[in-house]
């Protein structure tokens, strides 16, 4: 069985659960919650890895950082909550910042350019 390339599917999500990984910037296209699971942060910036990441991660990603089960059940309660997300405002930040250009438009502006 074929397993789905992960932006198959991500449209399909109510929220996303991630670490490091930069999916999260594609996912600010949907503005929908995130919760980030950096409880090695302090391990992973001492690596060569942690090199990629903002000056202030924990401060700069757009969503709640737990660091144990019992901060994430706290974290998925909050979440549950659907009228309640305090990061919408620093998603559309992030978002700006890492899709400007995006229209409705988008694709057909690429291609165009694709083809001058």
């Amino acid at each position: 069985q074929v397993q789905p390339e992960i932006n198959e599917v991500l449209a399909d999500m109510d929220g996303l659960i991630t670490d490091y990984s930069s999916i999260f910037i594609d996912f600010l296209l949907l503005d929908r919650p995130i919760l980030f699971t950096c409880y090695d942060y302090a391990d992973y910036i001492k690596n060569e890895r942690g090199a990629f990441l903002e000056a202030d991660y924990l401060s700069w990603i757009p969503g709640t950082n737990f660091l144990n089960q019992k901060e994430f059940t706290e974290a998925l309660e909050v979440y549950n909550n659907l009228e309640f997300d305090s990061w919408e405002k620093k998603r559309g930040v992030l978002k700006t910042r890492y899709h400007k250009d995006q229209t409705n438009n988008t694709t057909k502006l690429l291609l165009d350019n694709i083809f001058k």
